[in-house]
């Protein structure tokens, strides 16, 4: 692939963002998604967010189960 391309979600940095002292700041987290068979530009915008969704929903139970469990 000549040209990587990245798409990132400013809400979900400020919400998921790993603290960055030396920024002073929130940064993304990254993480890698492929789409090897999709060539249009629209669809693959969409298959993005829905990947970024299913994952910012699965970090979300996991940080609720672990306060869960810290509440015990």
């Amino acid at each position: 692939m000549d040209e990587l391309r990245r798409r990132g979600d400013e809400d979900a940095r400020l919400v998921w963002g790993r603290w960055d002292a030396a920024c002073e700041a929130k940064v993304h987290r990254f993480g890698r998604v492929v789409f090897p068979d999709c060539e249009d530009a629209s669809e693959l915008k969409a298959l993005t967010e829905a990947a970024l969704a299913a994952v910012s929903a699965n970090l979300k139970l996991t940080t609720f189960a672990n306060a869960s469990r810290r509440m015990r």
